[in-house]
Parts: structure tokens; C-alpha cells; sequence
């Protein structure tokens, strides 16, 4: 799951030539990349997403952006979607009754240019850490080391994502 970037992105972020680079282990960094900010501001890709709780409730937090609710369980057997609101927030509203519930919903495509150019930038700044850090060679086009700076969210990064994650429950 690389999109909304590929490989092809992340060579472009790192000023690399289209045969530079191994296409498998870019797409691997492109993909860690989108996860990482997925985490940050909720699913960006369109994508079914579970969410299990316990009844009884009157409320379900998705604690993810949501488009639709496709699905709800009870216990395994499906109940009547009209009988239950998304509300603000991702919070699925109504009278659940007890046992193990478990919500289908569709998290909404998130094209926004911010989060694309801030996933290239993430992939392109762990494939310089890994591959030209105290562990990896640097090669002609990088040639100075990147210092080591972990695996969260770089600060330029992070600068690109803010604002974005403004619903509750995600960040």
C-alpha cells in the first residue's frame, strides 16, 4: 500500500535518475511512509476500516475520518443501518445492544497535495537515513551522511501535516 506515492515519487523527492535505486525496496519506503502519517492523521487512502467495540452503548468512536458506515455487528449478525446515525467526530450513534459489535466503514480519500509532498519527503528522509547513515554507504549523488534522526515525524514534515489531523481521537 504505497499510495498516495510510489517509488517513482520517492526518486523524484530524492533527485535520483528513473533507474536509480531499487524500485521494490522505494515502493516499501513510499508505503512506511503513507503508515506513518496514517497514523498521524487518519487514513488517507480510501480503505475499509474495522473497528470493534462492546455493547451495550450508545456510541461507537470510529477515531477515524469516515465517509460511510458500511456494516455493523452484533455478536456476528448484521443488524439494520438505519437504525444507526454517523455523527461529527466518527462517532457512529444509536442503541447498541450487548455483545461484541464490530463497524464497517469507509475511510475518504485524502488527495491533498500536503499529504502526498509530506509522504515523499518522509520516504526520501528514512531512505537517506538508512541507506547513507553511519550503517550505509553513501553513494556520488549523497555524498554526506544523513545524521540519525529516529522514526517519527521529522519537523518539516510534521509542518506539512498540521491542520490535518484535526478530529478528535487521531494525532
Amino acid at each position: 500500500m504505497g499510495w498516495p506515492i510510489r517509488a517513482a515519487d520517492v526518486r523524484k523527492e530524492l533527485g535520483y535518475k528513473p533507474d536509480q535505486g531499487d524500485t521494490d525496496e522505494l515502493d516499501l519506503y513510499a508505503g512506511g511512509a503513507v503508515e506513518r502519517i496514517e497514523r498521524k492523521i487518519g487514513k488517507v487512502t480510501g480503505q475499509v476500516v474495522k473497528i470493534e467495540a462492546t455493547g451495550p452503548t450508545d456510541r461507537v468512536r470510529l477515531n477515524q475520518r469516515v465517509s460511510e458506515v458500511t456494516r455493523i455487528t452484533v455478536d456476528g449478525i448484521s443488524v439494520n443501518l438505519a437504525l444507526y446515525e454517523l455523527a461529527a467526530g466518527g462517532i457512529v450513534r444509536g442503541t447498541f445492544p450487548p455483545g461484541a459489535l464490530v463497524v464497517w466503514a469507509v475511510a475518504p480519500l485524502n488527495d491533498s497535495s500536503l499529504v502526498v509532498l509530506a509522504a515523499r519527503r518522509l520516504a526520501a528522509l528514512w531512505w537517506k537515513q538508512s541507506k547513507n547513515g553511519p550503517h550505509g554507504q553513501a553513494d556520488a549523488q549523497d555524498a554526506a551522511p544523513v545524521p540519525m534522526m529516529g522514526v517519527g515525524i521529522p519537523r518539516v514534515v510534521q509542518a506539512m501535516l498540521d491542520g490535518l489531523d484535526d478530529l478528535p481521537g487521531i494525532g
